[in-house]
């Protein structure tokens, strides 16, 4: 069995305060953004990046009760937020079906944000600075709860967003850097909105930024995209506005990708989620055509990357035994010397970060299709009849979840049939029933662990959290079980390569 990360943020700052973000003190401050000089994108340490994911009843009681009653009596927010009244009453009367959870004050914060651009710039410059005033003298503790909350809800952590965002300021920044705007960052599904700018430009894919349809103060016209400050990008891209369509005018843009997948502090908690930028291609309807590009094309990348090479080579001996010994003949040498590759920890952390994270690059830099295909499609025939099993899973990472809340590991990812691996952890466990998961006890290197492995695209609905006495018999050690059901399956992905 393998650890198995999603996506990170600081959360519950309030109540449960951690590390800071990275260790290199880079800032990432400005509060003129046609200042000439160029801002050094960054993780943006001193930012106010609480998530509330845990504590969002008990925040919002100490809105209610302390902090919006001291905040409502400073200016400039008791002005602007009383200002916003009228807006958010008519927001209110002309919300969406599906959108019952968003309140008053979700939508007053939502008018107040896009209505004034003075109040606009006080307040992220707030937000991008103010860790450590952050318990004690931060003065938008209301606002960034409502605001955080009514993202998070228009969201729902289902839909990604390629949005773009113009600035007049000139930034500067790495391919391949980790980063986050550590504000709230407005962005938009149109490129025309050439008055904000055209010095520095982005083009971003967002999973957690939310759409904030026609609840802003000025309607649906900018067609607003909010990005909370916490999340992570990637520069995948940096490259001439000519080069970029929509945006030929800007000076330069940059390419950023939702980043899921990172060095995290130890007491950082992973919120799970639908995992968006995972490779997960199931290959259904297009099984034997992609088997013929893996042996034509694809099989050969064993050549080119040395980790892979090495793993593969080191997995013959396995193959040989496994495959005389097979009970199931649909299984190729092949098939079994992928599971082989997989279980032996040769392979598993460098191919499940490229799984988990680069479905952006599957039709071109991604290095591991053959590996891919042979191990899906090993599940697949090792469960053609779609058997549930109830498995358990044990991890040394802190993960956050809701009850109700949809959910997919995304990468692939080991459970077992015993709860006692103890060796892999007992901050996060999981009792799991997977309908799509296979049992590779007869294939794997170690059969004595009962791995039933659970393919990227299978989701799964939190059912259950529970801590104390209430733990699953056999995980009573665990801090937190999660208990987690099948709820089908979900491919971006399905047949990509095949009919490109």
């Amino acid at each position: 069995m393998k650890g198995n990360m999603m996506i990170f943020a600081p959360l519950c700052l309030l109540f449960c305060w951690m590390l800071p973000v990275e260790s290199k003190k880079i800032t990432f401050i400005v509060n003129l953004p046609e200042a000439k000089s160029s801002i050094r994108m960054s993780m943006v340490p001193d930012s106010v990046d609480d998530m509330y994911f845990g504590c969002h009843n008990k925040m919002m009681e100490m809105i209610k009760s302390t902090y919006f009653k001291k905040e409502d009596k400073m200016s400039p927010f008791k002005g602007i937020w009383k200002k916003a009244q009228r807006c958010a009453n008519d927001k209110l009367k002309e919300k969406d079906e599906g959108d019952e959870a968003l309140s008053k004050n979700h939508m007053q914060a939502i008018c107040v944000y896009t209505s004034h651009e003075k109040f606009y710039k006080i307040f992220n410059d707030a937000v991008r600075t103010n860790r450590k005033e952050y318990g004690t003298s931060f003065p938008f503790h209301a606002l960034h709860f409502w605001l955080t909350s009514a993202v998070q809800i228009l969201n729902n952590n289902i839909n990604c967003h390629t949005t773009y965002r113009r600035t007049d300021a000139k930034f500067s920044g790495d391919i391949n850097q980790t980063i986050r705007f550590g504000f709230f960052a407005s962005s938009s599904n149109k490129t025309t909105l050439t008055h904000f700018g055209k010095n520095t430009c982005f083009k971003i894919k967002t999973c957690l930024g939310a759409f904030l349809k026609h609840y802003p103060a000025l309607g649906v016209y900018e067609q607003e995209i909010l990005i909370p400050p916490y999340e992570k990008f990637k520069i995948t891209g940096k490259k001439r506005g000519i080069f970029v369509e929509g945006l030929s005018d800007c000076e330069v843009v940059y390419i950023l990708i939702r980043f899921n997948f990172g060095h995290r502090d130890a007491n950082d908690s992973i919120p799970m989620s639908m995992v968006e930028d995972s490779v997960d291609d199931m290959y259904l309807g297009c099984n034997k055509s992609m088997m013929i590009k893996v042996n034509d094309d694809y099989f050969n990348e064993k050549q080119h990357i040395s980790s892979f090479k090495d793993a593969w080579k080191k997995a013959k001996s396995c193959t040989e035994t496994k495959f005389k010994q097979r009970e199931n003949m649909s299984l190729t040498k092949n098939h079994i010397q992928a599971i082989c590759v997989y279980t032996s920890n040769y392979l598993y952390r460098e191919f499940n970060d490229a799984v988990r994270t680069e479905g952006s690059r599957y039709s071109s830099l991604f290095q591991f299709h053959s590996l891919h295909y042979l191990l899906t499609s090993a599940i697949q025939i090792l469960n053609s009849n779609n058997y549930c099993h109830r498995t358990y899973r044990r991890t040394q990472v802190k993960f956050t979840g809701q009850v109700n809340q949809i959910i997919r590991f995304g990468s692939f990812t080991s459970s077992s049939y015993s709860t006692d691996l103890t060796n892999f952890g007992n901050v996060s466990c999981f009792e799991i029933k997977t309908c799509s998961g296979a049992l590779l006890e007869s294939y794997s290197v170690y059969p004595n662990e009962r791995e039933v492995l659970i393919p990227p695209y299978e989701m799964f609905k939190i059912t259950k959290q529970l801590k104390g006495q209430d733990k699953t018999q056999g995980l009573n050690d665990c801090e937190k079980v999660f208990v987690l059901e099948s709820a089908g399956v979900k491919s971006n992905l399905n047949c990509k390569i095949v009919h490109t």
